[in-house]
Protein backbone atom coordinates (compact mmCIF):
# COMPACT_ATOMS: atom_id res chain seq x y z
CA UNK A 1 0.00 0.00 0.00
CA UNK A 2 1.57 3.75 -0.97
CA UNK A 3 1.25 6.26 1.08
CA UNK A 4 0.31 10.06 0.03
CA UNK A 5 1.27 13.29 2.40
CA UNK A 6 -0.91 16.16 2.58
CA UNK A 7 -0.91 19.46 4.45
CA UNK A 8 -3.83 21.52 5.00
CA UNK A 9 -4.73 25.15 6.97
CA UNK A 10 -8.01 26.24 8.45
CA UNK A 11 -9.03 29.77 10.01
CA UNK A 12 -12.49 28.21 10.98
CA UNK A 13 -13.67 26.63 14.20
CA UNK A 14 -11.23 23.25 14.94
CA UNK A 15 -14.35 21.34 15.42
CA UNK A 16 -16.74 22.08 12.88
CA UNK A 17 -14.00 21.53 10.56
CA UNK A 18 -13.53 18.05 12.12
CA UNK A 19 -16.65 17.48 11.66
CA UNK A 20 -16.84 18.35 8.14
CA UNK A 21 -13.71 16.60 7.34
CA UNK A 22 -15.11 13.27 8.85
CA UNK A 23 -18.31 13.42 6.76
CA UNK A 24 -16.62 14.47 3.62
CA UNK A 25 -14.06 11.63 3.98
CA UNK A 26 -16.73 9.16 5.16
CA UNK A 27 -18.60 9.18 1.55
CA UNK A 28 -15.52 7.82 -0.74
CA UNK A 29 -13.08 6.76 2.35
CA UNK A 30 -11.85 5.84 5.63
CA UNK A 31 -10.79 7.17 8.36
CA UNK A 32 -8.16 4.62 10.17
CA UNK A 33 -6.67 6.92 12.19
CA UNK A 34 -7.32 10.46 14.48
CA UNK A 35 -4.92 12.30 16.82
CA UNK A 36 -5.17 15.34 18.15
CA UNK A 37 -1.83 17.55 18.92
CA UNK A 38 -3.42 20.63 21.80
CA UNK A 39 -5.92 22.36 19.41
CA UNK A 40 -3.37 23.43 17.03
CA UNK A 41 -3.27 20.86 14.53
CA UNK A 42 -4.54 17.55 13.95
CA UNK A 43 -3.20 13.95 11.83
CA UNK A 44 -5.91 11.85 10.16
CA UNK A 45 -4.55 8.95 8.68
CA UNK A 46 -7.39 7.93 5.60
CA UNK A 47 -7.44 5.19 3.19
CA UNK A 48 -9.10 5.40 -0.28
CA UNK A 49 -8.90 3.30 -3.14
CA UNK A 50 -6.83 5.48 -6.32
CA UNK A 51 -10.07 6.04 -7.70
CA UNK A 52 -10.99 8.61 -4.98
CA UNK A 53 -8.29 10.09 -4.17
CA UNK A 54 -8.82 13.29 -6.73
CA UNK A 55 -12.30 13.45 -5.89
CA UNK A 56 -11.14 12.99 -1.87
CA UNK A 57 -8.78 15.85 -2.56
CA UNK A 58 -11.53 18.50 -4.05
CA UNK A 59 -14.25 17.47 -1.03
CA UNK A 60 -11.29 18.59 1.69
CA UNK A 61 -9.89 22.11 -0.64
CA UNK A 62 -13.78 22.93 -0.06
CA UNK A 63 -13.49 22.48 3.53
CA UNK A 64 -9.32 23.56 4.50
CA UNK A 65 -6.53 25.11 2.71
CA UNK A 66 -4.75 22.48 1.04
CA UNK A 67 -1.12 22.13 -0.58
CA UNK A 68 -1.10 21.65 -4.09
CA UNK A 69 -1.13 18.25 -5.31
CA UNK A 70 -1.59 16.75 -8.77
CA UNK A 71 -3.18 13.68 -9.23
CA UNK A 72 -3.86 11.74 -12.65
CA UNK A 73 -7.76 9.98 -11.70
CA UNK A 74 -7.61 6.02 -12.81
CA UNK A 75 -10.25 3.57 -12.19
CA UNK A 76 -7.32 1.29 -10.37
CA UNK A 77 -8.50 -0.63 -7.05
CA UNK A 78 -5.35 -0.12 -5.48
CA UNK A 79 -5.39 1.29 -2.24
CA UNK A 80 -3.28 4.26 -0.82
CA UNK A 81 -3.28 5.44 2.76
CA UNK A 82 -3.05 9.34 3.15
CA UNK A 83 -1.59 10.83 5.74
CA UNK A 84 -3.28 14.43 6.88
CA UNK A 85 -1.97 16.91 8.63
CA UNK A 86 -4.40 19.90 9.81
CA UNK A 87 -2.87 23.56 11.38
CA UNK A 88 -5.58 25.34 12.97
CA UNK A 89 -4.71 29.15 12.97
CA UNK A 90 -7.59 29.93 15.58
CA UNK A 91 -5.51 27.52 18.21
CA UNK A 92 -4.44 28.81 21.67
CA UNK A 93 -1.72 25.92 22.50
CA UNK A 94 -3.95 24.00 25.09
CA UNK A 95 -6.13 20.95 24.21
CA UNK A 96 -9.51 21.19 25.64
CA UNK A 97 -12.03 18.32 25.12
CA UNK A 98 -15.67 19.06 26.28
CA UNK A 99 -16.32 16.34 28.72
CA UNK A 100 -20.57 16.20 29.55
CA UNK A 101 -21.77 16.23 33.43
CA UNK A 102 -22.17 12.75 34.22
CA UNK A 103 -25.17 12.56 37.07
CA UNK A 104 -23.67 10.77 40.51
Amino acid sequence: MDHIFWKAYSHAERLATIQQIREAVGVIAEIIDFSMFSDLSLAVSIEVRMSGVGTLYKKLQEIVTMDVFEWEETASEKEYVIFLHIAFSSGKGSLEIPVPAVPG
